[in-house]
């Protein structure tokens, strides 16, 4: 029995690129669970903090090396359970190849779309070290779902779309005895973002040793502020899809009234374009008219030269007769005179 095999046109999403082979979901303790896939690249895992259906899920992803814990001495860890007591959703990242970037934004990406697939509206994202870079880019593609951006010692390197971001709040902490990627890095995802807070912790290194607490409650502050924005709803959104259909109509009515324009326009040289074929016609017609008067004048000049010549020959015969009257009389007169000496 022959079988086909039709290749679906539906877009894939990070998740469904993950090309999972399984899934483990095992609750490790309350409000926390710890999800694990197989996927033919190594193994994806996610450490989920409070509910998996809230409606605000924070996604917290590590540096180079990658893991759950975070800078600060696991300020991951803490972060995610001071987030699920709010009701906020929170998942850690640990990647499938800490040293493959894009393979490391492909495992944040799943994340929020497998939060998304449970229920998440808006998405913040946390990122340290290489985790910084993951975070910008992740924000870039998810740009209305994601609400804040906050990063700890970032690289900039791999945040060169950062000015494709969305206006939201974005806040950098770096250490001013980074000895790994200095402070002038997040300087310059700021400049090229054209957005963000710089926060330099005087003293701190690249894993903020020491400072943990100091970055969990400004952390949580920056969170908090972001979610308390109200929520777009859906009325909200008709009302800006009527505004857009607002400005279409006028648009509209803009691309009528320059046709219209146009049109006027197009005719307005239509008739500038007969009147000056009629005036050409007027003076062609002058033209004519002048020629057949010169024809008449030229034909005038003519007959009276041909009169003139007429009256000559005229003349000229009267003359000749006259002349040949003179010359008979003449004869006539010669023939007396031999008849007198005769005689």
């Amino acid at each position: 029995m022959c079988h086909s095999w039709r290749v679906s046109d539906a877009p894939r999403t990070p998740l469904d690129l993950l090309q999972r082979l399984a899934t483990s979901n095992v609750e490790v303790a309350p409000d926390l669970h710890l999800v694990e896939s197989y996927t033919a690249e190594g193994l994806h895992k996610m450490m989920w903090y409070g509910e998996a259906s809230a409606t605000d899920v924070v996604i917290m992803v590590g540096g180079g090396m990658g893991g759950f814990m975070g800078p600060a001495s696991g300020l991951y860890v803490k972060l995610g359970h001071a987030l699920a007591e709010r009701d906020i959703g929170a998942i850690g990242v640990d990647y499938r190849r800490p040293d493959k970037l894009d393979m490391c934004l492909l495992d944040a990406a799943a994340a929020a779309d497998w939060a998304m697939r449970e229920g998440a509206r808006r998405i913040i994202i946390i990122g340290h070290s290489m985790g910084g870079a993951v975070a910008v880019q992740l924000a870039t593609a998810l740009s209305t779902h994601c609400v804040a951006i906050i990063t700890y010692a970032t690289q900039s390197a791999g945040t060169e779309y950062s000015s494709e971001l969305t206006p939201m709040p974005f806040v950098m902490f770096h250490g001013d005895r980074d000895l790994v990627l200095g402070p002038e890095n997040s300087h310059l995802v700021a400049q090229m973002a054209g957005q963000g807070e710089v926060r330099v912790v005087t003293g701190a290194d690249h894993n903020f040793s020491g400072f943990g607490d100091e970055l969990l409650d400004q952390t949580l502050a920056i969170v908090e502020k972001a979610l308390a924005e109200p929520e777009p709803t859906d009325e909200d959104a008709a009302v800006a899809d009527g505004a857009d259909g607002d400005e279409a109509d006028e648009a509209a009515e803009d691309d009528k009234t320059d046709s219209k324009a146009a049109e006027d326009e197009a005719d307005h040289h239509s008739t500038d374009g007969a009147d000056g074929d009629e005036a050409d016609e007027a003076a062609e017609d002058d033209k004519d008219e002048d020629d057949a008067d010169e024809d008449d004048a030229d034909d005038s000049d003519n007959n009276s030269a041909a009169d003139e010549l007429d009256d000559a020959d005229t003349d000229d015969d009267n003359n000749s007769a006259a002349d040949a009257d003179g010359d008979e009389a003449d004869e006539a007169v010669d023939d007396e005179l031999d008849d007198f000496d005769n005689a």
